[in-house]
């Protein structure tokens, strides 16, 4: 969980509570790894299908605010947004 929290720029208790929805929706399992403070996590085919459906709309919305915004607002937009992960790994 650590890691994957890490990965994701996210909040380790916001990161559980959140994966604790997905397993519920059988999107994702949550094994005990190889010791008990160690927890997997891994995608399920339902949520390897509901991930696979929900790239095309998050493809769409991407396009749509680059559109909006035009294509040099959005790339410094995306490298502005890298920065600051990168900063707050740092803390």
């Amino acid at each position: 969980m650590t890691k994957l929290a890490e990965m994701t720029v996210t909040e380790r208790t916001t990161l559980t509570r959140n994966l604790n929805i997905l397993e519920k929706k059988g999107l994702v399992l949550i094994e005990s790894g190889e010791d008990r403070r160690e927890r997997q996590v891994s995608i399920t085919e339902r949520g390897q299908k509901s991930l696979m459906a929900a790239i095309p709309l998050w493809e769409a919305a991407q396009a749509h605010i680059e559109r909006g915004i035009g294509g040099n607002r959005m790339d410094s937009l995306l490298k502005d947004l890298s920065e600051i992960i990168s900063l707050s790994r740092k803390l």
